[in-house]
C-alpha cells in the first residue's frame, strides 16, 4: 500500500492542474483587427466588455450578423460596445436594418445597452467621420 495507482495519480494531477489554473483569465483573441483608421465598432458577447468580442469596421452596412466576411456569428449576442474614435453605428434587432434602432456615437463606450437591445442586435450600419488634424 505504499503507492498510488496510476490511473489515480494522473485524475488528481489533472484535478490540481485545473485548479491551479481557475484563477486566471483566458486568453481573449479577437478574429479581427480594428481598422487604424478608427472606424470600427468593438462588440462583446456579455455586459462590460467581458467575454469573447471582435472588431466590425466601417465603414459597412451588416443586414444580418449571421454570417460575416471572417466567418464569425455575432446575431442576438452583442452586449456591450466600443466605438472607434471615428465610427459612429446604428444598430437594429432585426435583420435587413428593420425594427427598432438604437443610435451610437463615435468614441462612447457601451457597457451595458439600452433595454431591448442586450443581446438583441441582427443588424449594423458603421459610418466613419473624417478627423482634420492641424499643424503645429
Amino acid at each position: 500500500m505504499g503507492h498510488m495507482p496510476s490511473k489515480v495519480f494522473l485524475v488528481v494531477a489533472a484535478l490540481i492542474s485545473v485548479i491551479g489554473c481557475a484563477h486566471e483569465a483566458p486568453l481573449q483573441v479577437a478574429a479581427t483587427a480594428p481598422n487604424p483608421s478608427g472606424c470600427y465598432v468593438q462588440v462583446f458577447e456579455m455586459n462590460r466588455f467581458a467575454g469573447a468580442f471582435d472588431y466590425l469596421n466601417g465603414p459597412a452596412s451588416y443586414a444580418t450578423l449571421t454570417t460575416l466576411p471572417n466567418g464569425a456569428r455575432w446575431s442576438k449576442r452583442i452586449r456591450s460596445v466600443r466605438l472607434g474614435p471615428i465610427a459612429s453605428a446604428v444598430a437594429w434587432r432585426d435583420t435587413d436594418f428593420k425594427g427598432r434602432s438604437m443610435q451610437m456615437a463615435s468614441d462612447r463606450t457601451y457597457p451595458v445597452l439600452a433595454p431591448g437591445f442586450d443581446g438583441e442586435i441582427q443588424s449594423l450600419a458603421i459610418a466613419c467621420s473624417t478627423v482634420n488634424f492641424k499643424a503645429d
